[in-house]
């Protein structure tokens, strides 16, 4: 089962920490990777997508 964060009761303080991870895991993507990261349905970018929202 899929839980997303906010779904899990969580604060909004870490809600949002959670999507800045997931934000900084994409623009690290980004600078090694930029191709496999073109392409936001792209294996890459979809995983740094999901763990923003917390997908635990």
């Amino acid at each position: 089962m899929v839980v997303l964060a906010e779904d899990a009761g969580l604060s909004r303080l870490a809600v949002d920490g959670i999507e800045a991870v997931g934000e900084r895991l994409a623009d690290r993507f980004r600078e090694i990777d930029p191709v496999a990261v073109a392409d936001e349905n792209a294996f890459w970018s979809v995983a740094a997508e999901e763990l923003g929202y917390g997908m635990i």
